[in-house]
């Protein structure tokens, strides 16, 4: 009962991000207002919003002007709730599993916002690294600790940036450096070259059987989302 209350939980969750994702970059505001049909801006009901389920009973398509919906919410309402439901029964014994379960959630939203607009907000950014600051202080973490993770992680991905800027955005850069503050830098380095060896045999593939142009840009934090799961699972 506890893991369906939580899957419950998280596709509520995931509809939020999914909404976030895709209003926060074009600065549209996402927050208090009411939810309205992509297609006639219709206020939507109770029933047309209930994750997962509105899709299926609906059958992909609008309630109002029978329009067909796009699969990724019913992908995203599936998903994340599937993979967040896991990680919690992944770390259930772990001395303190706010801090990746809360690195996972903010970085399913980057990966909407980098796939949907090549684009990571930065205000998104600094909410990410407030909420890790305040969850390390809660947890007493000490303060010379969480400088020195910060400072490592930003010379060390500042520099990457500066040396392969053409093929790594300053995006992907603030967002290492939360996640060395986040889970130190050692860890998120693994998390780097776990991601980085996904892109390249992504790319490379994709390149080899001509499905892109060699010079089409590809959004890095769907591999840097795969990373991190790669090492929370492993460890």
């Amino acid at each position: 009962m506890f893991y369906l209350n939580i899957f419950i939980f998280s596709a509520i969750l995931a509809s939020f991000i999914q909404v976030a994702a895709t209003h926060l970059p074009l600065k549209q505001p996402f927050m208090f207002r009411f939810s309205q049909c992509d297609f006639c801006k219709r206020r939507l009901s109770f029933f047309e919003m209930i994750p997962l389920l509105s899709f299926i009973a609906l059958r992909g398509k609008t309630w109002c002007c029978s329009k067909r919906l796009s699969y990724s919410y019913f992908i995203t309402e599936l998903t994340f709730p599937i993979l967040f439901t896991f990680l919690v029964y992944l770390k259930k014994s772990a001395s303190h599993p706010i801090l990746p379960l809360t690195c996972f959630v903010f970085l399913f939203f980057f990966l909407l916002t980098d796939l949907a607009y090549l684009h990571i907000p930065d205000s998104a950014v600094l909410v990410f690294l407030g909420i890790i600051l305040l969850i390390q202080f809660k947890e007493s973490v000490p303060f010379s600790d969480i400088l020195w993770q910060f400072l490592i992680s930003f010379c060390f991905y500042g520099i990457l940036y500066f040396i392969f800027r053409k093929g790594f955005g300053m995006g992907d850069t603030k967002l290492l450096i939360t996640l060395g503050t986040a889970l130190g830098f050692k860890e998120s380095y693994w998390i780097f070259f776990l991601a980085l060896a996904c892109a390249n045999l992504f790319f490379g593939l994709t390149v080899l059987f001509r499905k892109i142009p060699w010079k089409t840009k590809i959004p890095f934090v769907p591999f840097l989302f795969t990373g991190f799961l790669f090492y929370l699972i492993s460890h």
